[in-house]
């Protein structure tokens, strides 16, 4: 009993450091944003470049998540 109690909990510490190192690694796959002025926007949505966006205005900040093709 001792022993797989051992092996679970090196299992279990094994995996966590796993998810930390996965969560803190920087890897280039995570979703960016920018800044971009307002007539670059338009164009982009005019052009058909942006299928999707979702406008959150709230304390004075304008934040648009989207969809970009």
């Amino acid at each position: 009993m001792g022993n797989a109690r051992n092996i679970a909990f090196w299992l279990i510490l094994f995996l966590l450091i796993l998810a930390l190192f996965n969560l803190f690694s920087g890897s280039g796959n995570t979703l960016q944003s920018r800044s971009v002025p307002y007539s670059e926007f338009v164009a982009a949505v005019d052009s058909g470049s942006i299928s999707e966006a979702t406008i959150d205005g709230r304390r004075g900040i304008w934040t648009v998540d989207g969809v970009v093709r």
